[in-house]
Parts: C-alpha cells; sequence; structure tokens
C-alpha cells in the first residue's frame, strides 16, 4: 500500500497585534514569509491560482501582494464598513459603507 503525505498547507492570516504585518505560515506554524503596509491587518484572502494574496486593513486600503515574491503588486481605496474580503474568479469581493458588498475586477501586474 503506498503511503501518501498530505499535501503542503499555506495559510495567511492578518495579525491582531496592530504590527501592520500579513504572514504566511505552513500548517505547522512555520512562518514563510511577512508582509508589511498595513496600521492594522483586518482581513486576508487569497486569489484563485494561489499567486496572489490580499488583505485589508483598518487604513482603508486593501493591497496586493504577490505571494512568492512579497512584493506589494496593488493599492486599492475602499470604503469603510465591515471588514470582509473575498476573492473569487478574478473578482474582489470588499465589505463597504452602508452594509453593502463593493466588486472588484481584478487583473494580475505584467
Amino acid at each position: 500500500m503506498e503511503s501518501r503525505q498530505p499535501a503542503a498547507i499555506t495559510l495567511a492570516f492578518g495579525t491582531v497585534h496592530k504590527d501592520g504585518t500579513t504572514r504566511l505560515q505552513t500548517k505547522d506554524g512555520r512562518d514563510i514569509a511577512e508582509f508589511r503596509g498595513h496600521a492594522h491587518v483586518s482581513s486576508v484572502a487569497w486569489s484563485d491560482d494561489g499567486r496572489w494574496i490580499f488583505s485589508r486593513g483598518e487604513d482603508a486600503f486593501v493591497r496586493g501582494w504577490g505571494a512568492t515574491t512579497g512584493k506589494e503588486v496593488d493599492l486599492i481605496p475602499v470604503d469603510g464598513g465591515p471588514e470582509m474580503l473575498v476573492f473569487r474568479k478574478g473578482r474582489l469581493y470588499v465589505g463597504c459603507a452602508n452594509r453593502t458588498v463593493c466588486v472588484y475586477q481584478w487583473q494580475p501586474p505584467r
């Protein structure tokens, strides 16, 4: 019987320590990368293909990051509101003011 190892899992999360970081960790908790830019990270989302990470901060911006490079690739100003952030099929869904959801069509940088 063939033994299979579980696939590597990488988690992205925003810290609650107000140090402004978005971090990547393996499933066993080992840090891989750290992205700085926000005053405080409130939510994080992955692109469908796993190449991009998006973080929302209390600074009213969504930042796009290269998952392997750690480089900031986009800065999107957002309205206040719920701190929801979802990426699905090329669209970024962001909780905005008045309990609405703002939808942004997102294209990776060339």
